[in-house]
């Protein structure tokens, strides 16, 4: 289980950090990517967070890994999550990390599901289209999700925007069923 309020410094941290060196778009982006990694590959949080390997060999594999393809910063911020042993929150530490940069930049984040993944062409239009709905800048990521049987789904704030098979069907459903 994760402690929220542990997250909430370490992500708070990296902030204060990101804007105090000018670089929180660039750790904003870089966090993306590597919520995906980690998203995609949560074995190596397993790994790098092992008890049975020693500190020293988890930041080598942290370092070997991404010392080329990260910021230094964003490396040493690893480090410091491996010596007090809290590496197995890093995805939800980079979340809320995400979170306070949009808030600073004024942005929403937004997902777009689908069940086959969407060319940025694609991506781009929903989201200039979502934008002119809610009237503000929002950043998104294409979800697959093969439950919505085919069209997409899009979540902004606490907005839904269902334009999926599988929402019509339920809409339908829920009209069928109030008319009984």
């Amino acid at each position: 289980m994760i402690d929220e309020g542990l997250a909430n410094q370490w992500s708070n941290g990296l902030f204060q950090l990101a804007r105090e060196i000018k670089k929180i778009t660039q750790f904003a982006e870089e966090s993306n990517k590597l919520i995906d990694i980690f998203t995609t590959y949560p074995e190596f949080i397993d790994i790098t967070s092992s008890s049975n390997l020693t500190i020293e060999t988890r930041k080598q594999i942290i370092s070997e890994t991404f010392k080329n393809h990260i910021e230094p910063y964003m490396l040493n911020f690893f480090f410091l999550l491996i010596d007090e042993h809290h590496f197995q929150c890093v995805r939800f530490i980079l979340k809320e990390f995400r979170k306070l940069c949009n808030e600073y930049q004024d942005v929403n984040y937004g997902i777009i599901y689908s069940v086959i993944e969407l060319s940025n062409q694609q991506i781009n239009q929903i989201k200039l289209k979502i934008e002119k709905v809610i009237k503000h800048k929002i950043k998104v990521v294409n979800k697959i999700d093969k439950s919505l049987i085919g069209g997409i789904k899009v979540k902004v704030r606490n907005q839904v925007f269902d334009g999926s098979v599988k929402g019509q069907i339920d809409q339908l459903k829920q009209e069928l069923l109030s008319h009984e």
